[in-house]
């Protein structure tokens, strides 16, 4: 489970983390985990180590910035992803917004699959919850859901219990 921005590691601590994943282990990404690892526009410091395409590979995800935290986002289910177990007992008829920035990440990468979208006035839907089957045959989740307020909703908690289940079945 990766919740992190912005940090560099140490070159054995990145280690572990690239091993554990090379090893086709499951991986779900919460919000910021789209760049987690990446500075921007800035070296690692000395004796830190930065992965800067990890949204890419773990993710197949694609963030580039976000939309102005002003504007409230409105969920929906994507139509691929509407009978997937991560969106099991999450009710497609009821409306669900954000107050968090909404991430501009199109294009995903080739192989994800997008669950929901969020769209915010006068822009394009972009994926906001999506799997990928990774390079190495390990799946990934994420989702760029995650702040306070989404937590206090009904929607991320359930959306991440399913996540979780789903990355731990073989």
């Amino acid at each position: 489970l990766v919740s992190v921005r912005r940090r560099t590691l140490t070159t054995e601590q990145l280690a572990v983390i690239r091993d554990f994943i090379s090893q086709g282990k499951p991986v779900i990404g919460i919000r910021t985990a789209s760049h987690a690892f990446s500075l921007r526009n800035k070296k690692p410091p000395e004796g830190r180590t930065d992965w800067q395409d990890f949204d890419q590979v773990v993710f197949g995800g694609n963030y580039t910035n976000h939309h102005g935290n002003d504007l409230q986002v409105k969920i929906s289910l994507a139509d691929t992803g509407s009978k997937h177990p991560i969106v099991k007992g999450i009710d497609g008829n009821k409306q669900y917004f954000s107050s968090a920035s909404l991430y501009r990440v199109s294009p995903l990468m080739q192989g994800a699959k997008v669950l929901m979208r969020g769209q915010v006035k006068g822009h394009p839907a972009e994926p906001i919850a999506w799997t990928y089957r990774r390079a190495d045959g390990g799946k990934s989740f994420y989702t760029s859901l995650g702040n306070t307020e989404d937590f206090q909703g009904l929607l991320l908690p359930e959306l991440l219990e399913n996540a979780l289940v789903w990355g731990l079945r073989k």
